[in-house]
């Protein structure tokens, strides 16, 4: 609640008895991100990825669902996009933020969370009835803006101009986001994708 918004869900809210929250990170090809980089708009293989990886995390949930279920340990997720306020623009459940918490990354000046892997991807999570082991995270700066200012990439090459160095407009990014769903209906009628800032240095390592 303190890193996202007041509103966002507490484990519990999903499951009663709720012990540990697992998150992961699925990063992009190498390619996908060339290609979206590169393109004059918005590639149609980076908003066909978006859609797949909505399916694919479902898909690992489900699966490890049905594999925490044989050692008798109860799961609780949500979906990998759209469970955010309409209005303030702020998820619900912050797949990013767990991972942040989690010690997976760092957020850079693009709003993105920068993994070791780099920040060119998908993150999904689920929330189980049983605690985990766990270790301290030791986690770097890694975005080169905040480290000495040598970046910037992510401002630069922001078609709504929402990124500044006093902060993200969500509002602007969503603007933006809006006119790409009307694009590509023929993908999906919910593919509110760009990625330009996702696509920069710090996209992969």
């Amino acid at each position: 609640k303190e890193i996202v918004n007041a509103e966002h869900l507490m484990p519990e809210d999903l499951l009663e008895g709720a012990r540990t929250i697992i998150v992961y990170f699925i990063p992009f090809t190498k390619a996908l991100i060339v290609e979206n980089r590169q393109h004059p708009y918005i590639a149609p293989s980076w908003a066909l990825a978006y859609v797949e990886t909505n399916n694919l995390i479902a898909d690992i949930n489900n699966k490890l669902q049905e594999v925490l279920a044989g050692e008798q340990i109860i799961c609780a997720t949500l979906p990998a996009t759209h469970n955010f306020d309409q209005e303030i623009l702020m998820s619900h459940w912050s797949h990013r933020h767990l991972a942040y918490l989690a010690g997976l990354g760092t957020f850079g000046l693009n709003n993105m969370l920068i993994t070791a892997k780099g920040c060119g991807g998908r993150y999904g999570s689920l929330v189980i009835d049983r605690a985990l082991e766990t270790i301290t995270p030791q986690i770097s700066e890694r975005c080169r803006y905040k480290i000495d200012g040598s970046c910037g990439y992510c401002m630069q090459v922001c078609p709504a101009g929402a990124i500044t160095p006093q902060g993200f407009d969500r509002h602007k990014c969503y603007a933006y986001l809006m006119k790409a769903v009307d694009y590509f209906q023929d993908i999906d009628p919910l593919c509110d994708v760009c990625g330009k800032c996702d696509c920069g240095p710090c996209a992969y390592f």
